[in-house]
């Protein structure tokens, strides 16, 4: 697993593009949070469809860095079309709070609400134009809510969904499609543990970096 260290001031994310006037980097992760989201938008864009787990000792470095990613993939989805899910253990409270960040990552970067910029289609889903953004609950059965065109799967708040549910319920919306598990750097959990034993057998075979732990300097840690 990486382990990236990192103080509390934060540098523009600088994998965000230039999307028709507009640059996407307000309010940007960190230095370690921009390795992290170069790996995840790399599998998506090259069709790598790797299982990644992210660790973070703060929930907002999370919430920021997911956040980031989605507006980042739908703005380079919205001509060409396509759907990116985020499963929570429930939909209430995490849909409507991430729905919530997304708008306000979108406004900041220029596009505003109507047929050309974002909507929300309903209170599980945003969309930019021709690209979607879903968030879904763990506990339903959503094998057949993304559909085709499916290119990124978040597990938010991975450490509060059994391994079981996960098999059952979340991969299946996105078998072979790029993952991203979020979880608490404080506690364990089986199918995080799991997944990152995965991860580090194919890290032998072939080099790429699928774990990461994002952890914050002490005087930081202080400060907050």
């Amino acid at each position: 697993m990486v382990a990236v260290r990192e103080s509390s001031e934060r540098t523009q994310l600088s994998i965000l593009p230039r999307t028709e006037g507009v640059v996407l980097q307000q309010s940007a992760p960190s230095t370690g949070q921009d390795e992290i989201s170069r790996a995840i938008v790399n599998s998506v864009l090259r069709g790598s469809g790797l299982t990644f787990t992210v660790s973070f000792a703060h929930r907002r470095e999370k919430n920021l860095l997911s956040t980031q990613i989605e507006a980042l993939l739908l703005t380079l989805h919205m001509r060409s079309g396509g759907i990116a899910a985020k499963v929570a253990p429930a939909f209430a409270p995490y849909g409507p709070l991430s729905v919530y960040r997304l708008r306000c990552q979108l406004h900041e970067a220029g596009f505003v609400e109507g047929p050309d910029g974002w909507t929300c289609e309903t209170a599980h889903g945003m969309r930019l134009r021709a690209a979607r953004q879903l968030f879904l609950s763990a506990k339903l059965n959503n094998k057949n809510l993304a559909g085709p065109g499916l290119y990124l799967l978040e597990v938010d708040e991975a450490q509060d969904i059994t391994l079981d549910t996960f098999i059952q319920s979340v991969r299946p919306i996105g078998a072979g499609v790029t993952t991203v598990l979020y979880g608490s750097a404080w506690s364990t959990s089986p199918l995080m543990e799991q997944v990152r034993r995965e991860n580090t057998l194919l890290f032998q075979q072939d080099g790429l970096q699928r774990n990461f732990h994002l952890e914050i300097k002490q005087a930081a840690l202080m400060a907050s």
